[in-house]
């Protein structure tokens, strides 16, 4: 069976024309601008998706947690020689703040011993100058605890005030001045805010050649914010 033969014809070809528009012009970038976009959006989108989620987030790592605190009773007394002043205090009043940032706080305090029924007088002022703390827990039990630069005042003796003969007190039984602090504590919230301290604490003064070593039980009740 043979090959039919072409038929040649002197048609000249026929040129098929592209129907479809072209995107050029202002029209043509804007549209792309916007493709690229979505594109990039929808990227974006899937990224953040695929990421962990983040864990919670507690005050005290982000900006911080105060606390204020007021001790509401205590007792102290010296191991070291105090004459004057008496050699037990059965009444120590105090207040205190702190920032906790983690798991460290920082604290500033000031207390008050006096014991207005004993035979001899006693006003002892002691405080904390700084108070470095380190802070276990997040829970209801949050021991602590914490070393401080501090400082003390006599306040019965021949000299009250802090400019006797160039140093605090130099007249006065119970050694003064600057000293250095060391504690232990617990803090037992009770509710969201507010908790219920207490505090076993030593600190060693030292003022004119004399030294004091001083302890002191703290009970108290404080409030975060």
């Amino acid at each position: 069976m043979s090959r039919p033969d072409f038929v040649r014809t002197n048609h000249p070809p026929v040129q098929i024309r592209d129907t479809r528009r072209r995107s050029s012009g202002p029209r043509g970038v804007a549209r792309f601008v916007l493709k690229l976009g979505v594109a990039w959006a929808l990227m974006a989108g899937a990224a953040r998706a695929t990421e962990a989620p983040d864990g919670p987030t507690y005050p005290e790592l982000a900006g911080g947690e105060s606390s204020l605190w007021i001790d509401v009773g205590g007792v102290a007394g010296w191991f070291t020689d105090r004459a004057p002043l008496s050699a037990f205090s059965p009444l120590v009043l105090g207040v205190g703040y702190g920032h906790r940032v983690g798991v460290v706080r920082l604290g500033w305090r000031v207390h008050l011993l006096s014991n207005p029924g004993g035979d001899r007088r006693l006003r002892f002022l002691y405080g904390d100058l700084l108070s470095l703390e380190r802070v276990y827990g997040e829970g209801t039990w949050r021991p602590y605890w914490r070393v401080a630069l501090g400082f003390a005042l006599d306040l019965v003796g021949e000299g009250a005030t802090l400019g006797d003969e160039g140093y605090f007190n130099a007249a006065s039984g119970a050694a003064g001045g600057l000293g250095l602090a060391h504690g232990w504590g617990l803090d037992a919230f009770v509710s969201d805010a507010w908790f219920v301290r207490a505090e076993a604490t030593l600190r060693v003064h030292g003022a004119a050649g004399r030294t004091g070593v001083l302890w002191a039980g703290h009970l108290g009740v404080g409030r975060t914010f």
